[in-house]
């Protein structure tokens, strides 16, 4: 029985490593963890409601407790943490400009919380509180309630608790984008005192609190504001919907099911007469979502190459040339509707002059090049040779791309160029040797630009490679889990999950 009793902790476990990305497993009220409760601490992370600092990832929201050495205490630290929040959330109103300031068309004012009828019928001196049917447009005077002064014609939308952004009573101001009418209502918002301006992230983090949004969804829709090519979008927009947070569910509740059946067996299987294979038929479901797991988190990172943009290293020995490509290269450049983001590092030379600085610089520039989605691999033509190379084998692999900058240069030099010449006819030499081994090797000038447009075909060509079945777009399948991967900490979490049903399997 003790064997068992294991196995049905790991499969629990791992139950609970595939939903870290809820991290809103507390109840808002403060009531209880879903079901079983793991220690650990919840970080709310959210958008900002102003502009200043709008949709800006906030620091962790609870406070750290001072006695987490036990489950029990931390359950009930966490749990009065939940509860003052909700009690908060009840008694304040909040309101925030949720458009960028400065002259608009439009311009759009939150209120959120359980007064906001109540001021909304203030700033319209509306003593009919029917005017205001949920989640019908309308068009009201909005007039300061101390002076009565007209202060603009809005059209104002009304949302009723739950059926909002926040889960609470909500109203929009649509108000025309005079600085001066936007400070004006704002003004009067914070005197009647009815209301206070939202902090950093609060609408969103009352959506978080009250169910509406789980943290797979409040990233997702940082992607897409701060998206920049279409694949951006479409991936944001697939996580918004839900495609990620849902392939988590099911994944959790086939995990539970099995690990229903398992405590069945351990805790009346001699009564009840329970099948002794339950445990051999938890083995297969298992295995299913081990395979989808390891599928998502091997191989290339798709998903956070969208999310992030591709990550080009320009590398080389010192003045071939490295800082005058990338700043040609460093236009926003997008190639498949991938972002590319380019980046210089130190010169990359081995020798006894070299000082502890440039060694350190060296080092991050070598570390950069490992950690780059493509390397550029620049070299002055009139001084290439193989000596790079074989100082540093390990930058040679399948996503390098080798330039010869300065070829103008060289044209002019009739000695250099039959020496270059010789080389790329000799079948053993280090150039064809990197032929042979498909790496391109590009014959460019950045002062006069020849060789650039080929250069950016041949990163075109390499991405391709890797985005040529990426489609978000097709309905017909299920978009493939590693593209909605867009952060480390998501393949953490899932190789910590694999890890439990590893353990499981044994």
């Amino acid at each position: 029985m003790g064997y068992r009793k294991h196995l049905s902790w790991l499969l629990w476990v791992s139950s609970l490593h595939v939903m870290k990305f809820q991290r809103d497993l507390i109840d808002i009220w403060g009531k209880n963890f879903i079901k079983k409760t793991y220690t650990m601490r919840r970080n709310y992370f959210s958008l900002s409601s102003g502009w200043r600092t709008r949709h800006r990832c906030l620091p962790k929201m609870m406070p750290p407790c001072s006695h987490f050495d036990s489950e029990k205490n931390h359950r009930a630290c966490a749990s009065s943490e939940s509860r003052r929040r909700a009690q908060n959330n009840i008694q304040d109103t909040i309101f925030a400009l949720s458009t960028p300031p400065g002259r608009a068309a439009l311009a759009v004012v939150r209120v959120s919380g359980a007064l906001s009828l109540q001021l909304l019928e203030r700033l319209s001196k509306s003593t009919e509180s029917f005017d205001f049917v949920p989640r019908k447009l309308i068009r009201k005077r909005i007039v300061d309630p101390f002076t009565g002064a007209h202060l603009d014609d809005a059209m104002i939308t009304y949302f009723r608790s739950p059926n909002s952004y926040t889960g609470e009573d909500m109203v929009e101001l649509y108000l025309h984008g005079s600085p001066a009418i936007v400070a004006s209502v704002l003004k009067v918002l914070e005197d009647t005192q009815l209301a206070r301006l939202a902090q950093p992230g609060e609408f969103t983090r009352r959506a978080f609190e009250n169910g509406k949004m789980d943290l797979v969804k409040i990233e997702a829709l940082a992607d897409l504001i701060h998206s920049e090519t279409t694949l951006q979008v479409q991936q944001a927009l697939k996580n918004l919907d839900g495609a990620l947070s849902n392939r988590l569910y099911a994944w959790r509740d086939q995990l539970m099911k099995t690990l229903a059946h398992l405590e069945g067996l351990l805790d009346y299987g001699e009564e009840a007469e329970l099948p002794d294979d339950i445990f051999e038929k938890a083995f297969p479901s298992c295995e299913k979502i081990k395979i989808e797991i390891r599928r998502a988190i091997e191989g290339k990172s798709i998903g956070e190459m969208v999310h992030d943009g591709i990550k080009v290293a320009i590398i080389g020995s010192p003045n071939a040339g490295k800082s005058s490509l990338l700043n040609i290269l460093a236009v926003p450049l997008q190639l498949n509707g991938v972002k590319v983001v380019c980046s210089d590092t130190a010169g990359i030379r081995e020798d006894e002059d070299v000082d502890i600085v440039e060694r350190e610089g060296i080092r991050r520039a070598l570390e950069k090049a490992s950690d780059a989605n493509i390397k550029i691999i620049v070299q002055d033509a009139n001084q290439c040779s193989d000596n790079f190379l074989e100082r540093y084998p390990d930058l040679l692999d399948e996503n390098v791309i080798f330039v010869l900058n300065k070829w103008d240069l060289i044209e002019h030099n009739g000695l250099e160029f039959r020496r270059l010449e010789q080389i790329f006819k000799d079948e053993h030499s280090w150039l064809n040797s990197l032929l042979k081994r498909n790496i391109p090797v590009l014959k460019i000038s950045c002062m006069t630009g020849d060789g650039i447009p080929h250069l950016i075909e041949t990163l075109h060509s390499f991405i391709s490679k890797w985005f040529e079945t990426v489609d978000f777009q097709d309905d017909r399948n299920e978009t493939a889990i590693e593209l909605l991967i867009t952060r480390q900490r998501h393949r953490n979490c899932l190789k910590e999950a694999l890890a439990a049903l590893e353990r499981f399997g044994k």
